[in-house]
């Protein structure tokens, strides 16, 4: 998923380059073709090739899908140069078509040399604090990974301006030469690292080790994620909870871009992408598997016997999806409070009651601590909307038909109102005007400060990055609040990708303006006041219906409704009529008291870990093979059955 908000000075150089790579291709071939001086063909195609690095990854993929890919485009320059130059020397003609030649001939085994590198150095099973195992990716020298397009572009220009000076002194073709015999030794160097790599990442010499290390670690929880890079945050909530409670815990991705941007965490993480591998692993000493998201390839851990599962969820919020049919196939569902129970009760989607636990909700403890206002000269007031989903009914998102509209509006107030918006890590991947209306906004903000020469400050990075979430957090929290403060009546944008914590953007928020999400529920934590946003595909009272949370808040409507009233809750013009009932909401929604969720929480683990033990004696007293079977610990390197094939039933 691309940035939601893209600095504009990556765009333009981004655009330059597209320009630059074509445009320079094109007037080569022109030139060429109506036999202009060779300095044109030269200087066109030379702009050309250094411009290629510089394309923005949309614009790469979408000529490779024209097949007109990088390769492609080398080729045509070599070819155009060797052209231009036996026209204008035709007794060059041999020697410039021999260097064009040998050009892409490198390029084509560089290619290959690389691929055969990339697969080789990408282990089958990546781990983080699993003894000296290794990571995504195995060490190599730092010289074979210059991108490949990045080492031609080193190249290529030194072969176009060696071969165009030819015409001038031949002596210059030695330029060429030299150009092209670097790139040739740079390409063999890559071939002999991924020779000389060999089977070192394979599933059949990693597995093993990863599962006796695993096997040493006893771990008897795993928390198991599925998603895209953009997902991570659905296990990054979960490390510093798991880390208090169940320090005995491993953390399963299946997908290594999820690795390589998981927050740091104390307990040990395994990653394997392949169905086939995880099952050849099998987890023996694990009982309980917690799962964050409902997504296919749970079916992967799922189908392990003598593992109990536990869905968790990434936040507890009144949406649909909240209590989605899928979520029957679990032995056990946690909710934070009685509300989540009587979603599942409505929903009639074959979740069993008794399999439902109120847990609480140990995240929102430290929110629960915070004073009703936050305090601040200037109040601010934090926009945290959600995103449209993946369709029409789970589109609960307020920034296309309210989220410009409630920024004019305070910023047109007579008394100062901080904005802190805060959007979804998805915000715009299924509407363009939503994409659209999230980009208004920054302008917005953006020329609010400009005109009240408030810039918004850098977030400054960490100086140490701890290696346990719980450090971690909290040290996030250090930063997050000194750059709030630093400049308390900057309106800001704080995109999840920036690091900043979602508990820090409400620590610092007299009042929140959302949606129906699990924002709000955490949201309820603190006490103070908030603006719910009516869905566009909804009526107040069907939202009424579906929200009880609803009863707590002002809500919002398109036509403005409600912007005055949020706006003075923000200000402290207005008496907070509803503080009563959030009290009641917080209780219903989070479970008796925040501040014990751990405690809670922990003993629900407990509990979940004896009875998969119970669970496994009985199948051993009743049926011994069934339970050699669960017991699984055995770790041999997996054989590919006809189940595996097509990854376990998975998407």
């Amino acid at each position: 998923m691309p940035p939601l908000h893209r600095p504009a000075t990556s765009t333009l150089r981004g655009t330059s380059a597209l320009v630059a790579v074509v445009l320079g291709l094109v007037l080569g071939a022109v030139s060429t073709v109506l036999g202009l001086p060779l300095v044109v063909t030269a200087v066109a195609l030379t702009c050309s090739a250094v411009a290629e690095p510089w394309l923005a990854s949309p614009a790469r993929a979408f000529m490779r899908r024209a097949s007109f890919g990088h390769s492609v485009r080398l080729a045509g320059r070599a070819a155009l140069v060797a052209l231009a130059v036996s026209r204008e020397a035709p007794d060059l003609a041999g020697a410039a078509t021999a260097a064009a030649v040998c050009l892409v001939t490198v390029r084509v085994v560089d290619n290959l040399a690389g691929a055969v590198l990339r697969s080789r150095r990408t282990t089958a099973v990546a781990t983080r604090n699993v003894g000296d195992l290794p990571g995504t990716r195995l060490p190599v020298p730092a010289a074979v990974l210059l991108p490949l397009t990045v080492r031609a572009a080193a190249v290529e220009p030194f072969v176009v301006v060696g071969l165009a000076l030819t015409v001038v002194a031949p002596a210059w073709l030695t330029l060429a030469a030299v150009a092209v015999a670097a790139y040739a030794a740079l390409a063999l160097a890559t071939g002999l690292v991924a020779l000389r790599l060999g089977r070192t990442g394979t599933a059949a010499v990693l597995l093993p080790r990863v599962a006796a290390a695993l096997d040493a670690l006893a771990p008897d929880v795993a928390l198991y994620l599925s998603g895209d890079a953009a997902s991570v945050y659905q296990a990054d909530m979960w490390l510093a909870t798991l880390e208090r409670t169940a320090p005995r815990s491993v953390v399963v991705l299946r997908e290594r871009s999820v690795m390589e941007r998981l927050a740091p965490t104390s307990l040990p993480v395994v990653c394997v992408p392949d169905a086939t591998t995880l099952m050849a692993l099998g987890l023996p000493t694990v009982r309980a598997a917690l799962y964050p998201a409902n997504v296919g390839k749970n079916i992967h851990l799922l189908r392990e016997p003598h593992i109990l599962s536990v869905f968790v969820g990434h936040g507890d919020s009144d949406k649909n999806a909240s209590f989605n049919p899928f979520t029957r196939v679990y032995d056990e569902v946690w909710v934070a409070g009685p509300a989540g129970r009587e979603r599942y009760r409505r929903a009639q989607v074959g979740v069993v009651d008794a399999d439902v636990r109120e847990v609480g909700r140990p995240q929102a403890a430290g929110l629960a601590a915070l004073p009703v206002r936050s305090g601040a000269e200037v109040p601010t007031l934090l926009y945290a909307p959600t995103w449209e989903g993946w369709n029409e009914e789970q589109d609960y998102g307020s920034v296309a038909h309210l989220g410009v509209r409630l920024v004019e509006h305070l910023l047109a107030s007579d008394a100062p109102v901080r904005i802190v918006y805060r959007p979804h890590p998805f915000t715009g991947r299924r509407r363009p005007e939503v994409r659209a209306a999230h980009a208004r906004i920054i302008e917005l903000l953006d020329a609010a400060n400009a005109r009240a020469g408030h810039p918004a400050p850098p977030l400054p990075p960490l100086v140490d990055e701890p290696a346990d979430a719980a450090s971690r957090e909290a040290a996030v929290q250090a930063r997050d609040a000194a750059w709030f403060a630093s400049s308390p009546a900057a309106h800001l944008v704080v995109a999840p990708r920036t690091g900043v914590s979602m508990d820090a953007c409400m620590t610092v928020a007299d009042v929140l303006v959302t949606d129906v999400s699990s924002v709000l529920s955490d949201w309820l934590a603190t006490g103070r006041p908030f603006g719910l946003a009516v869905p566009a595909h909804l009526a107040v009272d069907d939202l009424v219906r579906l929200a009880p949370t609803a009863s707590g808040g002002t809500l919002l409507l398109a036509d403005g409704t409600g912007l005055d009233e949020v706006r003075d809750l923000a200000l402290g013009r207005t008496d907070d009529a509803r503080a009563d009932e959030r009290l009641r909401l917080r209780t219903y929604l989070l479970g008796p008291s925040p501040a014990t969720a751990d405690v809670t929480f922990a003993a629900a683990l407990r509990d979940v870990v004896a009875r998969s033990e119970q669970r496994l004696a009985r199948l051993a007293t009743t049926d011994a093979p069934a339970s050699a079977t669960a017991a699984g610990t055995t770790h041999d390197a997996p054989a590919l059955s006809d189940d595996a094939a097509d990854g376990g039933a998975g998407r």
